[in-house]
């Protein structure tokens, strides 16, 4: 039996079969007719790596440029397949200009050849492939992730406080007692040591002013609360079904309570 915490699961929508219902188009708003679109625009966009990414690593690494592209082009095609058929996302992966970059100017001019410069990036690829599958990866880009939403939250509590000084939460004001120079925070009168004093984002001079990725970020966080089809969904599913439930709850209660009443003078007798 299903509780007041449990959601109901939503059954498929009616009629959708084939790749429609393999990728729940439906269910992320799209189609598709949009989705060949998307990835013939995705093709265009990300098609000049084929060449690119042949003439910056085939000369410095003695390698043929068409040989080149031609296997950018083969695990491009490979891993693009696989997250789209395994992971189900819209998501096309390729060389970056970064890494073979690398392997161009700075393996070689450390006096490997291709294969040497290679083998590293095999390197690089295995400790990756660990630290994802240990979830080292995750907890590391979970901290930090942790830390930039704490610095925002802290930063717009100070400005609310600053707002509102009838409030008299003062003592919440934590960005303005930070002293990163000598890596201390004062609270309650007393200095405290950081154990991380890493703050990018935090400017002395305006301990409490959002910076443009921030301000960014919260905007962004604004716009998809207010127009995410399912949060939508969601929070009307819990406003309908858990007022039901409460005001059948509240009956249950008041019927036993009378029930209870009603039987104490036969139990007293």
């Amino acid at each position: 039996m299903a509780t007041s915490t449990q959601v109901e699961s939503r059954p498929a929508p009616v009629g959708e079969t084939g790749l429609a219902a393999y990728f729940g188009f439906a269910e992320r708003g799209t189609d598709l007719a949009t989705e060949i679109g998307a990835g013939v625009t995705t093709f265009m966009v990300m098609a000049y790596i084929l060449f690119v990414n042949g003439s910056i690593i085939a000369k410095p690494l003695g390698l043929d440029a068409s040989a080149v592209a031609a296997g950018t082009a083969l695990v491009a095609g490979i891993m693009t397949i696989a997250m789209g058929v395994i992971g189900k996302y819209p998501f096309a992966l390729a060389a970056g200009l970064g890494i073979n970059a690398i392997v161009a100017f700075t393996l070689t001019a450390k006096g490997l050849d291709a294969k040497g410069a290679m083998g590293v990036i095999v390197l690089e690829g295995i400790a990756i492939t660990i630290l994802v599958a240990v979830g080292l990866r995750e907890a590391i880009m979970m901290a930090r992730m942790q830390k930039a939403m704490a610095v925002m939250q802290f930063k717009l509590e100070a400005q609310l406080v600053e707002r509102h000084p009838e409030y008299h939460m003062q003592h919440r004001a934590l960005m303005q007692n930070i002293d990163l120079e000598r890596g201390t925070v004062r609270l309650d009168g007393q200095e405290y040591p950081l154990t991380d004093t890493a703050l990018p984002t935090f400017d002395p001079q305006h301990p409490t002013a959002l910076s443009p990725e921030e301000a960014a970020c919260l905007d962004r966080l604004k716009r998809s609360f207010l127009e995410s089809q399912i949060l939508w969904e969601q929070m009307r599913y819990v406003a309908h079904r858990g007022r039901f439930r409460a005001r059948h709850r509240w009956r249950r209660n008041r019927d036993t309570y009378w029930r209870s009443r009603s039987a104490r003078p036969f139990l007293s007798r």
